[in-house]
């Protein structure tokens, strides 16, 4: 009976001596399962066509804010639509919240190509079995498409620089040529410059189409609001604004409209100019504006504003000066749905965007002078360009004429 006692008490305390690992093994074997992820391919909709956009960007950029109109807007009766990001996209949630279903590959983060992005996009999209895969910024997605898939394949061109050299002439500009054959059933360019871009590398003309960007009216503000604005960043209600709202970097050309700014103020023309964004030339131009005497005094620098809804109803003036990098800006077509007339660069396709006289000024790149004098035109007379404004947005730029011409060159790959 005592030893039974003692038997109890050693395994008792044994158990007490035990109790960490066993705890760590119970731990071990409870391990809470992950939660159910959404089926990879769901089954095909009959009488659907399935588009499967895939964008490189973990940021949000004019890809993106492209991508997200489309999403708001496409005939969902017709197409069956499916988004393919990078891990952590920051437009992850804003897609899925446009009641489409996200995957997240590897190896595509911001690069146009990668083989561990290839093979990540092939086994997705074969599983997927898409009838068209649209590509944003990603040479890996096309590549994959046509190892992995029967697609027909489309993407957008989004932007306009000058190319590099070596894809303007001899075998780089061949194998460019070849490749966008292969790769490519379709070719959107967002305007025309966009696609003499392309056509310098070697991609032939026939294949592109010139689709413009589209955007939804921005929501009318009253004077409350802009009142708001004004007293949040210590601008004059009573005085004119001129702004822009673009990364700050050095293609963007905001340095010359620092010096605008500073000439209208030596002329002792009323205006307050609204730099918004961040980048890295942001030190150098809050520097430059400084040292011009005219920071925080007619230059104001407001940083990144989430929604620039806001800044371009106060606005009077939209400014552009980019020289390195524009093709369809958003932001002039979302300033032209409330009636903001624009001066801008000719550089890109601002030209393409802005008619001269007619819904704002275009004036020579990198010429200061010349965005001064244009500025304080409009501040004198608009001419009755803020009605041309919304007559043209109405005309060329909304978002249902864009997602209406995408759908139909769908059609036209289709048929091919």
């Amino acid at each position: 009976m005592g030893d039974t006692k003692m038997k109890k008490q050693k395994n008792v305390d044994s158990a007490k001596v035990a109790a960490p690992t066993d705890v760590a093994k119970a731990k071990k074997v409870e391990k809470p399962k992950a939660p159910e992820k959404q089926p990879l391919a769901p089954k095909k909709t009959p009488g659907k066509t399935r588009v499967v956009h895939i964008l490189s960007d973990t940021n949000v950029g004019g890809a993106g804010k492209y991508l997200i109109t489309y999403l708001k807007n496409y005939d969902r009766e017709r197409y069956d639509c499916i988004v393919i990001l990078p891990q952590n996209s920051k437009l992850s949630a804003e897609a899925a919240a446009c009641g489409v279903q996200i995957i997240e590959a590897e190896g595509i983060a911001d690069k146009s190509f990668s083989r561990h992005g290839v093979m990540s996009l092939c086994k997705i999209l074969f599983k997927l079995k898409p009838d068209i895969i649209h590509t944003h910024s990603t040479l890996s997605g096309r590549i994959a498409g046509k190892i992995a898939t029967t697609a027909k394949m489309v993407y957008t061109r989004h932007s306009v620089f000058p190319p590099d050299e070596y894809l303007t002439r001899g075998w780089g500009y061949k194998l460019n040529k070849w490749l966008n054959k292969y790769a490519a059933d379709g070719i959107i360019a967002v305007c025309e410059a966009a696609k003499q871009n392309l056509i310098l590398t070697g991609v032939e003309p026939e294949q592109i189409k010139v689709i413009y960007n589209g955007v939804e009216p921005l929501e009318v503000k009253g004077n409350d609001d802009k009142l708001d604005f004004c007293t949040k960043y210590g601008l004059n209600p009573e005085v004119p604004i001129a702004a822009i709202a673009a990364r700050l970097t050095l293609v963007k050309g905001q340095r010359y409209i620092v010096e605008a700014a500073k000439m209208l103020k030596s002329n002792d023309v009323p205006i307050q100019v609204v730099i918004a964004g961040t980048g890295d030339e942001e030190k150098n131009l809050k520097l430059w504006a400084k040292n011009l005497g005219v920071l925080n005094k007619n230059v104001f620098f407001v940083g990144f504003l989430d929604d620039v809804t806001l800044l371009m109803n106060a606005m009077d003036i939209q400014l552009n000066a980019s020289f390195g990098t524009e093709a369809a800006s958003l932001a002039l077509m979302e300033g032209m749905s409330l009636g903001k007339p624009a001066v801008v660069s000719n550089f890109g396709g601002n030209p393409e965007i802005i008619t001269n006289g007619i819904n704002g000024y275009v004036v020579p790149q990198k010429d200061s002078h010349s965005m001064a004098a244009a500025m304080e035109k409009l501040l004198k007379d608009d001419k009755g360009l803020k009605n041309n404004c919304i007559n043209t947005y109405k005309k060329r730029f909304t978002a249902k004429k864009m997602v209406t011409e995408m759908e139909k060159y769908y059609e036209n790959i289709m048929q091919k």
